[in-house]
């Protein structure tokens, strides 16, 4: 070989190496696109199911005569309609809770009662063992208002960590509170 042919080995070899270079950074910033749409897509539907199941709870609550909001066996039974799986524990303060509340809840309120609702991957009612997602219901009171306050939010598998995905405050009124 010449040594003019050499060279024009070598810039060719050299354009070859650049192309390549250039592409496999465009395919790796493509990539990442690709991986950051998928993650808010996920997220996306996470709070759509979300909002669809939080908005039905509330429908559900808002559906129970007035006199009938202020009982926790009545209020556990409607949601056992939808949800069988639902859990509900007594609670006496307002101080119980985990969640930071944006709300106009002061310490004249009182909590009387919560309710945990489990759901799969796919937001069906399941089991607290196979839960990934779990809407929390928080119930506080003031005279004849009663405020229920939901936390939808998906869990690990230990169920002690867990990021919220929305929050929905229902406030209605209870006759003889």
């Amino acid at each position: 070989m010449t040594r003019h042919s050499q060279q024009q080995s070598r810039l060719f070899l050299l354009e070859i190496t650049l192309a390549i270079l250039f592409f496999s950074l465009a395919s790796a910033v493509c990539l990442r696109c690709f991986a950051k749409s998928h993650i808010l897509s996920t997220q996306a539907a996470e709070l759509n199911q979300a909002v669809s199941q939080s908005e039905n709870i509330a429908e559900l609550l808002r559906s129970l005569p007035e006199n009938d909001r202020k009982d926790a066996q009545k209020i556990s039974n409607v949601l056992q309609l939808e949800y069988p799986a639902v859990n509900f524990s007594a609670t006496d303060t307002a101080t119980d809770m985990d969640t930071d509340i944006d709300t106009e809840i002061d310490s004249a309120q009182k909590s009387w009662g919560s309710w945990s609702l489990y759901f799969d991957s796919d937001w069906n009612s399941c089991q607290q063992a196979q839960a990934v997602y779990q809407i929390q219901i928080q119930t506080f009171c003031e005279d004849s208002v009663i405020l229920f306050h939901l936390n939808a939010e998906s869990v690990s598998s230990s169920l002690d960590s867990s990021d919220s995905i929305y929050q929905l405050d229902l406030k209605l009124s209870a006759k003889d509170f």
